[in-house]
């Protein structure tokens, strides 16, 4: 399904091991966006009511698990830097610089 859909032409894939399984294809960007743990904590706990021990639980749960299900499916390490074309650390930047970033890298890339 993910190479049907980026065969149809430009989208955008989350998660499911997608730099992986595009990997041989021209075009295809891949990117890691990160946020250190506190940003992360005030932000799930802004998002699901919950306190910050409860964030912080669901952060290292939910994590973990992306991590077990790339390396089952890849061989490779999530959090390695080498996987992807451009890393960034949505904490610092914010998520609008964010997406700047990767529409300013996409246009020198694709020229």
């Amino acid at each position: 399904m993910i190479r049907d859909a980026a065969a149809k032409g430009p989208c955008v894939i989350v998660g499911r091991c997608g730099d992986y399984v595009l990997r041989d294809m021209p075009g295809v960007l891949r990117v890691f966006v990160h946020a250190d743990e506190n940003f992360c904590v005030e932000k799930v706990t802004e998002l699901y009511n919950v306190d910050r021990k409860e964030a912080l639980e669901m952060i290292h749960r939910i994590d973990k698990r992306r991590a077990e299900y790339y390396k089952y499916f890849t061989g490779r390490d999530w959090y390695n830097a080498s996987n992807y074309d451009l890393c960034l650390n949505s904490s610092e930047l914010g998520f609008e610089k964010c997406v700047e970033i990767i529409r300013a890298y996409m246009e020198i890339r694709m020229k």
